[in-house]
Order: structure tokens, then C-alpha cells, then sequence
């Protein structure tokens, strides 16, 4: 039964890496630079990485190092609160540097989303800790189906095993979970509304 233990374990240690927002955002990316290649976009992978997601990831080292993060999931409810607030300035800029830049609409409206949604994940968090794993999985699902269809319904089955990994290794409970999975789908329904408005 322990053997079972360890190797449900191992198994979830890989979904919830693959599952994280940082790494699932990166992906994405790159599928949406693929998709926009020749346009003023093509450095959305440069950007991205320089003014969100390298800060991001040097952000939690620091806190890990003067453990003020216990690790690099942050499952401190209250200590998110500062990863937040970071990452929603960084977020910001992004969106500013798309817009002077003229990006296309798709994009812009993909950047202004992600704003909205971990605003509302950072409001959510002085309630419930939200599963930030499942609700960027199902974001970004809503986000992929547009270019491709079985890549969003891939995404959305990720996103079931995705939160599932994160019970199993006991960073969330279920409702948080649930509340992760309601938050992405509702980000996610609100990029497709607005898509169909820009197109």
C-alpha cells in the first residue's frame, strides 16, 4: 500500500511540474508564436519571458532562499498574496508594452485576460486558496481551442488529472480544486465571448 503510495506520488510530482502555470504558460506561448510568426508579435516568447516569467521564477527563488516560501508551489494562502501582487504589476507592463507595440487584437485580449484572471485569483485567495495549477490549465484550454481544437480538449483533460495531482500531493483540498477549475472556465468563457467581438 505505501509502494502504491509513493508511485501515485511520483506520478502526480510530474503532472503538478508539466501543470504548473509558469511551465503550461510557456508552452502555450510557444504554440501561439507558431500561429503568429512574420508579424510585430514574434517576439511574444521574448517578452513574455523577460518581463513576466524570468521575474517571476527569480521572484519565488529569492522567497524560498529567505524561506519566506516553504517551495515553489507557494502554498501558503496568505504568502501568495505578495506573488500576486508581483506578478500582477508585471502583467501590467506586458500589456502596456503590447499595446505600444500594436499587437494584434488576439493578443492583446489573451494579455488583458491572464491580467483579469489572477486579479481575480489574488481577490479569491483572501478566502479560499484557488488552485492556481487547475485554473490557468483551463484557461489556457479556452485559449488554445480557437487554433486548435483537440489541443484545448487536451488541455481540458490535463486539467481534471492536473488538479487531481494536487490532492494527491496534499497542496490543495478539493473544493480549492473545484474553485480553480470554476475560475478557469470562467475566464476562459469570457476570452472566447470577447475573441468573437474582435474578430
Amino acid at each position: 500500500m505505501l509502494k502504491e503510495s509513493e508511485s501515485l506520488n511520483k506520478i502526480a510530482r510530474i503532472i503538478s511540474f508539466i501543470g504548473n502555470p509558469m511551465v503550461l504558460g510557456l508552452l502555450v506561448v510557444l504554440y501561439i508564436q507558431f500561429f503568429h510568426q512574420g508579424s510585430a508579435t514574434n517576439h511574444l516568447l521574448l517578452y513574455s519571458m523577460a518581463i513576466v516569467v524570468v521575474p517571476v521564477g527569480a521572484y519565488i527563488k529569492y522567497q524560498v532562499d529567505q524561506k519566506n516560501f516553504r517551495d515553489y508551489d507557494v502554498s501558503h494562502q496568505k504568502r501568495r498574496n505578495s506573488l500576486y501582487r508581483f506578478a500582477l504589476v508585471l502583467i501590467f507592463v506586458l500589456m502596456l508594452v503590447f499595446y505600444f507595440l500594436k499587437a494584434q487584437a488576439e493578443l492583446q485580449l489573451i494579455i488583458r485576460i491572464l491580467f483579469l484572471h489572477l486579479f481575480i485569483s489574488f481577490l479569491t485567495n483572501q478566502w479560499i486558496k484557488v488552485s492556481m495549477h487547475t485554473s490557468f490549465n483551463f484557461l489556457f484550454a479556452y485559449m488554445m481551442m480557437p487554433n486548435n481544437l483537440y489541443f484545448g480538449l487536451g488541455l481540458i483533460f490535463y486539467g481534471f488529472v492536473n488538479g487531481w495531482s494536487r490532492v494527491q500531493l496534499s497542496r490543495h483540498k478539493p473544493r480549492e480544486v473545484i474553485a480553480g477549475l470554476l475560475l478557469g472556465n470562467f475566464t476562459g468563457t469570457l476570452f472566447l465571448y470577447f475573441l468573437k467581438s474582435i474578430q
